[in-house]
């Protein structure tokens, strides 16, 4: 059979499956459509993935977003977006047949769920093993993963940290994040990465508030390791469609530039019309600064590079 027609056959498959809110016919006249853009599936529609589905569309991708209950399927669906219910957690069971049907039936798939290891939770390794072999087993579609992962895989570390650094899998909450990534990183599957976020800040999420009334804040001295939400998004879109991202298996998803927490959380505190916070002395340990090495050897252009200047423009204020 040849790829253009297999290709056409596995995205009917794929429509119909997610019950697309766009016509089949008509996606599949698209023909320069149909070879430039690719199906994907988000795994998780929260603070990140639903944005992240929103942004994809608007380039032309066919989105699938999975939520863990019906009334948040219904409410995606409300808003135009293809959703199904899908829990992670259940990621080896398959006998939901639509629903897993379509989870899988994908050229790419995107993990947006949280770790919860501050919530005390460890099966996160085991989410991201049923995933990826889920996927391997039941998708012949899936060509690219990836996982969203987190700086904090970089805990016990000290000094400048970049992809190449090696982990201390004796730190807290490492050894943890770090297998959740092999399971990916050691997949079947041709393209796989890990995107390692640092701490996530943009609408609804200001750092303003990231501290309650009266609380000591540790480590006045360290520097900070964020991203703005919309800067995620961009390195996803290019890690998707820029074959320079595309070939690399780990990325730090962190602004270039590294204020101290003393100077960003005063400032942070203060467009918000807060009490100026208060901070215990620093430790002898000068905490990690994040590079994001890969990022810049690929020419990528930050929305917000310099985020006490976003902290000082920025409309993103809590309500």
């Amino acid at each position: 059979m040849k790829p253009e027609r297999r290709d056409l056959m596995f995205r009917s498959k794929y429509l119909m499956a997610i019950k697309s809110v766009q016509p089949l016919k008509d996606y599949l006249q698209s023909g320069k459509r149909l070879m430039t853009n690719k199906t994907v599936t988000i795994i998780g529609a929260g603070w990140l993935g639903l944005p992240l589905a929103e942004h994809l569309t608007t380039l032309g991708h066919q989105v699938l977003v999975t939520a863990t209950s019906p009334e948040k399927v219904s409410s995606l669906r409300d808003t135009g977006l293809n959703a199904v219910e899908f829990k992670a957690s259940d990621a080896g069971d398959i006998s939901g047949l639509l629903s897993a049907e379509a989870v899988y039936a994908s050229e790419v798939m995107i993990i947006c769920i949280p770790p919860r290891i501050r919530h005390g939770e460890d099966n996160y390794p085991q989410i991201i093993t049923q995933l990826v072999s889920a996927a391997e087993s039941q998708s012949i579609q899936l060509e690219h993963i990836i996982m969203c992962s987190s700086t904090a895989v970089y805990n016990g570390l000290s000094g400048r940290v970049d992809e190449q650094s090696e982990l201390n899998l004796q730190a807290p909450k490492v050894a943890i994040m770090a297998k959740a990534e092999q399971a990916i990183l050691n997949s079947q599957i041709n393209d796989k990465q890990v995107l390692r976020l640092g701490g996530l800040i943009g609408p609804n999420r200001h750092p303003g508030r990231f501290f309650r009334e009266g609380r000591v804040i540790p480590n006045p001295d360290s520097v900070i390791n964020f991203i703005h939400q919309q800067d995620v998004i961009e390195i996803i879109s290019e890690m998707i469609n820029k074959p320079g991202l595309k070939s690399q298996p780990v990325i730090n998803g962190v602004s270039p530039n590294h204020p101290s927490r003393q100077t960003f959380y005063e400032k942070a505190h203060q467009v918000l019309g807060r009490e100026m916070p208060a901070f215990s002395p620093q430790a002898e340990d000068e905490g990690k600064q994040v590079i994001p090495k890969v990022l810049e050897a690929n020419n990528h252009r930050f929305h917000y590079p310099e985020l006490m200047t976003w902290l000082e423009t920025s409309t993103d204020l809590p309500e």
